[in-house]
């Protein structure tokens, strides 16, 4: 958990469920809403994609983008 003050949505322990079967889940959803803080929130480990290292390591190798605190599956 990343913070002490974070307030479960109503979807939280679904994502948590889904993360524990599959690994990964894709949240959508209105600006502001609390994808990300879900998402971290649930996650035992995860990366931003939206970083120009995470491109230049899906560019050479995107099975590193899998190694974590958690490993995360293939």
């Amino acid at each position: 958990m990343l913070s002490a003050s974070y307030q479960p949505r109503v979807v939280h322990y679904a994502v948590a469920r889904a993360l524990s079967l599959a690994g990964g889940v894709l949240l959508e959803g209105a600006r502001a809403c609390g994808k990300t803080m879900t998402g971290l929130n649930a996650a035992a480990s995860y990366i931003f994609l939206d970083s120009d290292e995470a491109e230049l390591a899906r560019q050479v190798s995107p099975w590193a983008l899998l190694d974590g605190a958690a490993r995360r599956r293939r």
